[in-house]
């Protein structure tokens, strides 16, 4: 499963409160992986993963621009709830999802700006979460499958495309609770590079997506 819309409605008021919110009000997220980008130096990566690692990336760099030309890198900026408002969305959750209990469940406000694509890859830490989309302009989500096998250099997470082929596609709906699965290849593209894209969620630390779908 790559996605599932949730067919309750849920949290209603709190995300038109989040989405009301000023951006300044939020807390900019800084995780390890906000450094292990598309746009890292090959010095950097051989830092990291050694040099015969980093070559690699290298040349799969190269194949993702060649498999997408014209495409320009998507910024995703995560940022953490201020406490109320993060008490507010948890205790508006349904009871299966509070049931896992307040360690699971990391309440996360996601921004894009700028580029077009946000490049194959799946989550670092997180395996799915439930999602939705406060603000969107007919994006494209991809989930994508791999055809053959190929070493996933775990810091990166950056696929050899040549050995993905496309799993799943869908322009996500606004203002609709769905469940998405970080742990696939997943990518989103967009027409207008001055578009804004903004999203809430629930992030869990161990759930995969299936088992967040056998709760509804």
């Amino acid at each position: 499963m790559y996605y599932k819309y949730i067919e309750n409605e849920f949290s209603t008021d709190i995300c038109e409160k989040i989405k009301n919110t000023p951006l300044d009000k939020f807390i900019l997220r800084n995780p390890a992986w906000r450094r292990l980008s598309h746009s890292s130096t090959i010095k950097e990566m051989e830092q990291i993963v050694g040099v015969r690692d980093a070559k690699e990336l290298m040349r799969r760099k190269l194949l993702m621009l060649r498999k997408f030309p014209g495409a320009t890198r998507l910024e995703f900026s995560q940022y953490s709830l201020p406490d109320d408002l993060a008490d507010e969305l948890i205790d508006s959750l349904p009871d299966c999802i509070k049931d896992l209990g307040r360690d699971e469940m990391e309440p996360i406000l996601q921004v894009s700006t700028g580029g077009t694509m946000l490049y194959p890859h799946k989550g670092h830490y997180r395996k799915a979460s439930i999602f939705r989309l406060l603000k969107g302009d007919k994006e494209k989500t991809t989930w994508w499958k791999n055809t053959e096998d190929f070493k996933v250099i775990d810091e990166y997470r950056i696929p050899d495309v040549r050995k993905l082929e496309v799993a799943d596609q869908a322009e996500l709906v606004e203002d609709k609770w769905l469940i998405f699965n970080h742990f696939e290849w997943h990518s989103v593209q967009k027409d207008n590079p001055n578009s804004l894209r903004i999203n809430v969620g629930i992030d869990f630390n161990t759930k995969s997506a299936q088992e967040i779908s056998n709760l509804f």
